[in-house]
């Protein structure tokens, strides 16, 4: 089961599992505010992202369990940005820094990419300033799950948008997409 979020364009919208040995929340977490994370501390694998959230204690953007090594997008006091912007925590030594090449960050993109470290499950954010905007970086396909900034949805560039399946149609609008899958989203889904 999931939980789906509705809210508008503006807004990161959350589809979370309700149910299950673990339902997406981090330990001492509500949710008031947003956590994106790769943790142990949900059900399914890290290529499966659920949304956690924390409304208070120690801000450090890591769930219980999480070291700094992992990719996570927060909303953390360790980088800047309001708590209605979304920041990362990514990598920022290694062969890759998590960034696309020729990206830079005005813009964030999270992906799936083969551009950075880690693995494919293990979400990265990386930006784009400029191109074409198809919302992948170079070298990724449309069959990766990834995070975009589609021109098939609506929205300024800070409207988070949809994580893309890996088969059927690719219009940005969660369409064929079921509520079982984790999805976060810009759409009223």
């Amino acid at each position: 089961m999931v939980s789906v979020v509705s809210g508008s364009l503006g807004s990161p919208v959350v589809a979370t599992r309700s149910s299950g040995p673990r339902n997406g929340l981090c330990s001492g977490v509500s949710a008031s505010e947003s956590l994106r994370t790769g943790s142990p501390n949900k059900s399914g694998s890290l290529g499966s992202p659920v949304v956690a959230t924390r409304s208070s204690g120690p801000r450090n953007g890591l769930c219980s369990g999480v070291s700094a090594s992992e990719s996570l997008r927060t909303r953390s006091p360790n980088k800047s940005g309001s708590l209605s912007s979304p920041v990362v925590a990514a990598r920022s030594s290694g062969p890759r820094n998590g960034l696309c090449s020729g990206v830079s960050a005005s813009e964030s993109l999270r992906t799936g990419s083969p551009n950075k470290s880690g693995s494919l499950g293990s979400p990265v954010v990386a930006t784009r300033s400029s191109g074409p905007r198809n919302g992948l970086c170079s070298g990724v396909s449309a069959s990766e799950s990834l995070r975009i900034r589609s021109p098939n949805k609506s929205g300024s560039l800070g409207s988070p948008v949809v994580a893309a399946r890996s088969s059927g149609p690719r219009n940005g609008l969660c369409s064929g997409v079921s509520a079982s899958e984790s999805l976060r989203t810009g759409s009223p889904n």
